[in-house]
């Protein structure tokens, strides 16, 4: 009778034991961007804590808050280091990443679509980092329902569907190269040829891009393709392309030469169905 009391017991004990473990906390938060417009720096956090029934929020900026799910606005642009604390019965646990607090307006995205036939397709934009279209041809709304036949002609009307979008500026600013400003023509010409662009693309860009590029001796270019841009803008169509080129430009202007590490180009495959995307970025 003893022995079965004892066992009992010790069961016991051994089950509150197992209850406090389950019940340390786990700090967990994830976040987006946000913001109307280009200088509101606005970040959503999503806290994914576990076992945790009260929170301190420590924004990096000299602010806190103790909302479980909060919205911060920051009045800076900058890198900021945030720690949520995540409090359980006895004991508590942190979780700490890094915010990066700007925003690009990427300036006029060209979207070229080449089927193999004529197809009718929806096309749509998503932004995982936060972020949102400013102007589109056609309208872009909810996004695009169009027709392209396999020259690509896009509802016999467009060459290509145009964007500009504002979103986080987490760009790659490693690799690049720093050109003349009277050399542009033939650094564009030559580069997005092995990138392979073809002919129209790259005169689409240089005819809108050439004359705008001025007051500068050089041009420092960071080149920006699928992997990266991916995160950024999420680029969809209802009917999977067997083969997607997507090509940003990030260019900064100087009257001094740079040394630039200088970028791999990786050619783009256009076999089958094939979309092409270029844009650019200016800082």
């Amino acid at each position: 009778m003893y022995k079965l009391t004892y066992l009992l017991i010790a069961l016991l004990l051994l089950a509150c034991v197992d209850d406090e473990l389950d019940l340390t906390p786990q700090a967990c938060f994830t976040f987006v961007y946000e913001g109307e417009l280009i200088w509101e720096q606005y970040v959503v956090f999503t806290n994914c804590s576990e076992n945790a029934n009260a929170y301190l929020w420590d924004f990096g900026d000299s602010t806190t808050s103790t909302e479980e799910n909060p919205e911060h606005h920051y009045t800076e642009d900058g890198e900021y280091i945030v720690e949520l604390t995540a409090f359980g019965k006895s004991v508590n646990d942190t979780f700490k990443d890094t915010v990066l607090v700007n925003w690009t307006q990427i300036d006029k995205p060209n979207i070229y679509i080449y089927p193999e036939t004529t197809i009718d397709i929806f096309v749509e934009l998503l932004f995982p980092l936060g972020g949102h279209i400013i102007r589109s041809e056609p309208e872009y709304g909810d996004g695009w329902s169009v027709s392209v036949n396999e020259t690509g002609l896009i509802n016999n009307s467009y060459n290509y569907l145009f964007y500009e979008a504002v979103q986080p500026d987490v760009w790659q600013y490693d690799k690049g190269w720093c050109v003349k400003q009277e050399s542009l023509q033939v650094f564009f010409e030559a580069n997005m040829k092995a990138y392979n662009f073809s002919d129209n693309e790259i005169s689409d860009f240089t005819e809108y891009w050439i004359p705008l590029l001025d007051g500068y001796k050089y041009f420092c270019i960071y080149p920006q393709t699928n992997d990266i841009i991916n995160k950024v803008i999420d680029l969809r169509l209802s009917k999977a392309p067997d083969n997607v080129g997507r090509l940003f430009y990030g260019i900064i202007g100087s009257n001094e030469f740079s040394e630039i590490l200088e970028a791999d180009i990786f050619a783009f495959s256009r076999d089958g169905f094939t979309v092409m995307e270029w844009g650019v970025f200016r800082k």
